[in-house]
């Protein structure tokens, strides 16, 4: 082979190679782009009907067991000093509140339960800490939601009795 062959051959070979990688780039990029928006589809997603954020969308899992931080189970006490005070196993426990507490009322057994079903609760009512501790009665058994904030955990949430929902 005489130089400008060899020369030829190796330019022709280059741009093969380049063109090559510049092909697997381009088709690995347009490849993850499709699964990307397929997988971004397909979360959150009923079949036909609302994404989560929507009015009408309903969370799979509607369950939460008892016995965690989030979720204590006991017999309500008394709320003193913006704190919900319950009787946990014979144990009385004392957890913050938040500023703005919901009393949810819930047609679910209290007494028996041992996870929160979020489809038996019928209404709920926003209250200052002060109206939590008017309106449920002592001794009356209770499920309370709490959150970490700034690294304590704050009850937001104390579910009781429909019955005893009167307001």
């Amino acid at each position: 082979m005489n130089g400008i062959a060899k020369t030829s051959l190796i330019i022709w070979l280059g741009g093969l190679v380049l063109l090559t990688i510049v092909a697997a780039l381009f088709f690995k990029t347009y490849l993850n782009k499709n699964k990307s928006q397929s997988e971004k589809q397909t979360v959150g997603q009923t079949a036909g009907g609302p994404s989560k954020g929507q009015i009408g969308y309903s969370e799979p899992e509607s369950k939460i067991s008892a016995g965690t931080k989030e979720l204590a189970k006991g017999k309500f006490i008394k709320v003193e000093e913006d704190k919900i005070f319950y009787d946990e196993n014979g144990i009385t426990v004392g957890q913050p509140l938040t500023t703005e507490v919901v009393i949810s009322c819930t047609a679910q057994d209290l007494t028996l339960a041992e996870e929160l079903d979020f489809d038996m609760v019928s209404r709920n009512h926003v209250s200052t800490p002060a109206q939590v501790g008017e309106r449920v009665p002592a001794g009356e058994p209770v499920m309370i939601l709490a959150n970490l904030d700034k690294g304590q955990y704050r009850s937001h949430t104390v579910v009781m009795s429909e019955s005893k929902c009167n307001f």
